[in-house]
């Protein structure tokens, strides 16, 4: 499996091209060092702007995207968000889609 980060405004220029590479199969963003190659907090309003355009990208391409915590597993999902972190999230999850494990 072949991923990548869209974590600075260098990466985020280049996303569409980016993203269309072949054998992709997911991704993540780096909110934080995104802000910081910005010139922005993470709480500036733009960065919801950043993070939405990647995350409409990554559908485009089918990518599955990383992004849910156990603090917003539901609103993630609903989002689009694909991958999460941690065993609490990935038992609301889980619950929440229905899934049972391994999946």
């Amino acid at each position: 499996m072949l991923g990548v980060k869209i974590e600075d405004r260098y990466a985020f220029a280049n996303l569409e091209e980016t993203l269309k590479v072949p054998g992709l199969s997911f991704g993540e963003s780096g909110p934080s060092d995104m802000a910081l190659s910005m010139g922005i907090k993470t709480s500036d309003p733009r960065m919801k702007e950043v993070l939405a355009k990647i995350l409409a990208v990554a559908k485009l391409h089918n990518l599955a995207w990383e992004g849910i915590s156990k603090n917003d597993v539901v609103d993630k999902i609903k989002e689009g968000y694909r991958i999460g972190f941690g065993l609490e999230a990935a038992e609301i999850g889980r619950k929440y889609t229905n899934r049972t494990i391994p999946y």
